[in-house]
């Protein structure tokens, strides 16, 4: 340990006696402990204001149409803001973010996307001009359920309407060597149910969510020093009341969390190329979540309670220098980064039973983990103009891995390298070519360790199914098979032995025709990593167990768009990218067996953003095709049923008009609805759907 804290020393002297002007990078992705050049690294970048006018709670179910379809849902997106890896990209406003960007490469892999999981970069948004700017906007929305696929025993039954909301304002100001910015949204969620004409009194579960964020940036001589903190209120409820002839039965259920965020950024130029960046980040998470059902039949009253106790707090500090070296039209850029993260997860739960006032049962547990992570990530960047470059370096571990509680059997290895490159070959060939052909290719060695904090729970959970087979009805979202039930193949079922690492190989195309506004590209990648997979074991007719096992899993995924930007003069303007995406997995339960997932599987979207003159317009589809679902059943004997969907959905859809209004810089009218359509079998939504009315007004 003792190198590490002279590298900290010395970096902390250098910093401390630096004099020179500094501003934020705008070349390179920040993933944390790691950059890479924005013009080499293949990517998807969506701007915040194409999701304004769309009802969610959760980010992913507004991009899913962008990137990966069904496989880019909240079990899958790990997401990094401003350069903070254990953030909550729920507890910001979509109007606080200035662009959403799906990295493509192998490096994702060693910032914190495990296994088939994607990496997505969240810039917030800053003042662009100096002055003062308020803005205000809001929508309101009617849901309420599918009905035309119902099951035979609810056939008929018609939905309940809730209301969607949404409130923001934010007041930002620019002087030129300083600016900050303060930002309030309120949203309300309710999800609709069906009406039952035998529940006397009901309230939908609901979510009401507070999100208060603000930043502030300031030169102080040669240095930008940037400082932003958040806080996020949520509570969740809902209950019911049943009552006929033979008794009653009601419950109560309450959910309140918290996060608490901080992040302190200081950008230094020590010398002409030579960056200096210390970054610190502070996230909190609290929940506390009650419950009650109460029974009372034939005289008899019996009553559970149940309360739990979630907390988790994340501390990270990174320190980043790197040196941009040029030779004429090379560049040679080493950096070096230094990151500390510590954590604290804790859960207390309890639950307990009563029959007539008196106790049955008390069961309590309660678990801790704390662990540290300490990395060293060295790298070295060559590049040529923008037409080519290539990347190499590695993340060493210098803390013991032990401390995040990993299965016994997973042995991880501490010096983990990578290497990018790409290479526009036309402009290579040609520097006046008018065809610009770039290649893409990266590959990491990565382990098991995850790099995730806890995220503020939601109603708007994805309900698109993996294929299962085990207990009936079974049936949970995409991840990768994280979490999913399969049956006991036998009582001493093999399970593969963990390899120390794992490998990430990712290739990409990407073709477009300058001046034409089109542009094709292709993404390939294959990785390997660890299942978990929780058996379900009968032991006998009132007794089974779930049993966790980890699993050698390979991952290929296959993804190809055709993108359009038309500008006419400024009068028409036409934004559409179809893309379509097939992922297939191979688990490896035993040498013998193996469950293999996706084939032939396509999903993908076909997002569309339209202007002219004051109107506007947005039209997304989403879509799941050649989907197998797998279902069991036990009686008469164990068989597993296979079904195959075609699922598609009017995602989102809002046409607005631009108002001139005196004192106003520019307001917006606009007419939304999610989900307004949707095939009869379709299995990517979770059968809702939204109408309703926005507005957004700036100062």
């Amino acid at each position: 340990m003792c190198k590490p804290k002279l590298i900290i020393v010395a970096l902390a002297a250098i910093l401390f006696f630096s004099k020179a002007n500094a501003q934020n990078d705008t070349t390179h992705f920040d993933l944390g402990h790691m950059q890479l050049r924005k013009d080499f690294t293949q990517n998807i970048t969506v701007k915040g204001s194409d999701l304004e006018k769309m009802p969610f709670t959760n980010l992913a179910d507004a991009i899913n149409v962008w990137f990966y379809g069904a496989y880019s849902n909240t079990n899958t997106l790990v997401y990094i803001i401003d350069g903070n890896l254990v953030n909550d990209v729920n507890a910001y406003s979509i109007y606080d973010i200035d662009e959403v960007t799906l990295v493509q490469n192998s490096v994702s892999k060693l910032a914190g996307a495990v296994g088939p999981q994607q990496l997505v970069l969240i810039k917030t948004k800053r003042t662009k001009t100096k002055g003062l700017e308020v803005t205000a906007a809001g929508q309101a929305n009617l849901s309420s359920l599918y009905t035309n696929n119902l099951p035979s025993n609810e056939s008929g039954e018609k939905s309940r309407t809730t209301v969607y909301q949404e409130y923001y304002a934010a007041v930002h100001q620019n002087t030129g060597n300083m600016q900050f910015g303060v930002s309030a949204d309120y949203t309300h969620d309710a999800l609709p149910e069906l009406k039952d004409p035998t529940v006397d009194y009901e309230t939908p579960q609901n979510l009401q969510r507070i999100k208060l964020n603000g930043f502030f940036d300031v030169k102080l001589g040669s240095s930008v020093l940037d400082v932003t903190a958040g806080y996020v209120p949520e509570k969740s409820d809902d209950e019911y009341a049943i009552s006929n002839s033979t008794g009653q039965a009601a419950d109560d259920f309450e959910d309140k969390s918290h996060i608490w965020n901080a992040t302190v950024k200081l950008i230094t130029t020590i010398l002409p190329g030579l960056t200096n960046v210390v970054h610190g980040d502070y996230n909190s998470y609290r929940a506390n979540d009650v419950g009650a059902e109460l029974t009372q039949f034939s005289g008899d009253t019996s009553t559970s309670l149940f309360k739990a106790e979630i907390y988790g707090r994340n501390i990270v500090a990174y320190d980043n220098l790197s040196y941009d070296a040029k030779f004429g039209n090379w560049g040679l850029e080493p950096a070096v980064n230094l990151t500390y993260r510590t954590f604290r997860d804790s859960d207390y739960t309890a639950t307990s039973s009563l029959s007539n006032g008196s106790v049955q049962s008390l069961n309590t547990s309660w678990q801790r983990t704390n662990g540290h992570l300490f990395l060293l990530t060295p790298s070295l960047n060559l590049y040529y103009k923008n037409y080519f470059n290539i990347q190499g370096g590695l993340v060493y571990n210098l803390a013991n891995h032990g401390a995040f509680a990993l299965p016994s059997n997973v042995k991880v290895k501490k010096t983990l390298p990578f290497v990018s490159a790409s290479a526009d070959v036309m402009q290579l060939i040609d520097p006046t070519s008018t065809v610009s052909v770039k290649v893409f290719g990266s590959y990491a060695i990565t382990n098991f360790v995850n790099d995730n904090a806890n995220t503020l729970p939601d109603l708007n959970t994805s309900t698109a199914q993996i294929p299962v087979v085990g207990q009936p009805g079974t049936a949970y979202p995409y991840g990768g098979a994280f979490y999913t039930y399969y049956p006991a193949y036998s009582f001493y079922s093999y399970q593969v032995n963990a390899a120390e690492t794992f490998r990430d190989f990712s290739a990409g195309l990407s073709v477009s025709p300058k001046k034409s506004g089109l542009t094709f590209s292709y993404f390939f990648e294959h990785t390997n990593y660890l299942s978990p997979v929780y058996f379900y074991l009968p032991f006998g007719s009132n007794s089974d167990n779930l049993e966790l096992y980890y699993y050698n899993t390979a991952a290929t995924l296959n993804r190809v768009s055709l993108g359009y930007n038309l500008v006419d003069n400024a009068t028409f303007k036409w934004q559409s990218n179809v893309n379509a995406t097939m992922l297939k997995t191979n688990m490896q339960l035993n040498p013998n067996l193996a469950i293999a997932n996706g084939n032939s599987e396509w999903t993908g979207g076909w997002a569309n953003r339209l202007a002219y003159g004051s109107f506007s317009a947005g039209v997304d589809v989403l879509y799941l095709f050649h989907e197998k679902v797998q279902t069991a059943t036990y009686t008469p004997s164990y068989t597993v049923n296979t079904t195959t969907l075609n699922s598609f959905s009017l995602q989102n859809l809002y046409v607005g008009y631009s108002l001139k209004v005196k004192g106003l810089h520019a307001l917006e009218l606009f007419a939304n609805g999610r989900n307004l359509f949707q095939n009869k079998k379709a299995d990517i939504t979770n059968d809702r759907r939204y109408f309703g009315l926005g507005f957004r007004a700036t100062l």
